[in-house]
């Protein structure tokens, strides 16, 4: 009897230490287990010579897949992928999951970088075939970070940061690849650390400031509008395009933070113009594709619309197209819902992204901007100018404004007259400019009239 219960101990005991350092959901070692056999590979790699690689994972788009099948198939999913990870490595090899549709496979005792690159190679060749669920079937990609013991760290926590330095890399160049740490690319993530938590400051302190460009009419010569272009007061680097920033804030949350802040401060401003009596006519406020992601815009435009007296039609949300086709029915709902509230929309950057014809019509815009890409190279390209003329055409046929951007030679200007656009806006007009230029700006348009 005692030996009965000392054997029921002992199963026990064991079966508590795997669950302290295995995922119960797909068996695979945790961090805990991982840290342990990667310190363990680490000594045993610096005594014998050999280098060591660390792949951090990321299953790419795997949150839309969960939420479109539910968690319970999202679940299976995972079991599937953990276990086509597994068969795809060596026996000596650890595959862990860390949380989420993250995981590490932790490559040991290789004697140099080109084993590393075979086991990738071969991690890669297995996710080739789809993945099946019920009745459907699923293209898996991921995003795989790649550092390598000793050049990217000597402890088990450098190895796995710079591993994961890497995988984001390797996201923000499109996923659906493998990217090594390099000395570089820490250096950026740093840099990229360090403009976040001034973006927070930022905020905190009032740091940012609107330019307007103005949008000009050519049949008038007028000016009916102006593009509201953030830009930043920094303390040290003095005024900064969005260039520096603006996809920082938009990889964090920050983006709708200060998208909001944006809204707020052109209502403000465009009521104080009417208030003194000037007609800056529409003004164009961009809207990030988090932004309209997130639950509460809609109810914030009509809440800051209600508290700054600003009237709906004197703005209009620019929007990017790539932002619209992601999820065109959800788009379609939410646009129209900024239409009713009387607010006109544009879609910038027209030509750049996915657009489907079919969808264009559905969707209720009031406007296309041509990207100044396809203006710049107007003179020279052939194709550029076909593609201008397209878009101008298709813009009319819709029922639809037209304005190209990025105006800088007369040349431009002429082609896109002729071709049936009269709204532009670029440098050749004016560059963007401060609040207190745009009164001047419109007290001297008013002047002449």
């Amino acid at each position: 009897m005692r030996k009965e219960l000392e054997e029921e101990n002992k199963k026990q005991k064991k079966l508590l230490i795997h669950q302290v350092e295995h995922d119960t959901l797909t068996g695979l070692p945790n961090r805990n287990l991982l840290q342990d056999r990667l310190t363990q590979s680490i000594k045993k790699a610096s005594r014998d010579n050999k280098v060591l690689g660390v792949m951090f994972v990321d299953v790419d788009k795997f949150k839309s897949v969960n939420d479109s099948l539910g968690h319970d198939a999202g679940d299976m999913l995972l079991k599937t992928i953990a276990g086509r990870m597994q068969s795809s490595v060596r026996e000596t090899d650890t595959v862990a999951r860390l949380s989420g549709d993250e995981f590490i496979v932790l490559l040991d005792g290789c004697k140099d970088v080109s084993d590393i690159f075979i086991a990738i190679k071969k991690l890669v060749g297995a996710f080739q075939e789809p993945f099946f669920l019920g009745n459907e079937s699923f293209k898996i990609t991921m995003s795989i970070g790649v550092s390598v013991y000793p050049n990217d760290g000597e402890t088990a926590s450098k190895l796995l940061k710079n591993a994961d330095i890497a995988m984001y890399k390797a996201k923000s160049k499109g996923r659906n690849r493998y990217v090594f740490f390099d000395q570089e690319m820490n250096e950026e993530t740093n840099e990229h650390l360090e403009v976040e938590k001034s973006l927070n400051k930022a905020l905190a302190n009032d740091e940012f400031v609107i330019f307007y460009q103005p949008q000009i009419n050519l049949q008038t010569d007028k000016i009916v509008g102006f593009e509201a272009l953030i830009r930043w007061n920094h303390p040290t680097r003095g005024l900064t395009a969005p260039g520096y920033f603006i996809h920082i804030a938009e990889e964090s949350e920050l983006i709708v933070e200060i998208g909001n802040w944006v809204i707020k401060e052109v209502m403000r401003q465009i009521k104080a113009w009417y208030d003194m009596g000037l007609d800056p006519g529409k003004t164009a406020i961009n809207i990030a594709g988090k932004q309209l992601e997130s639950a509460g815009l809609v109810a914030f435009m009509i809440q800051s619309l209600r508290e700054s007296g600003c009237k709906p039609e004197w703005i209009e949300m620019e929007i990017v197209e790539r932002f619209i086709m992601k999820d065109t029915s959800k788009s379609i709902a939410l646009l129209k819902r900024f239409r009713e509230l009387g607010v006109d929309i544009s879609i910038d950057d027209f030509g750049t992204g996915h657009s489907s014809l079919a969808y264009l019509k559905q969707l209720p815009i009031t406007k296309l901007k041509i990207d100044q890409s396809f203006v710049q190279n107007l003179e020279e390209s052939g194709a550029d100018r076909a593609i201008a003329r397209t878009i101008i055409e298709l813009g009319r046929g819709l029922g639809l404004k037209v304005l190209a951007e990025g105006v800088e030679t007369k040349g431009q200007k002429e082609f896109i007259y002729s071709s049936g656009c009269e709204l532009m806006q670029g440098y050749l007009f004016s560059k963007p400019i401060p609040a207190h230029d745009v009164e001047l700006l419109l007290k001297n348009q008013a002047h002449m009239l």
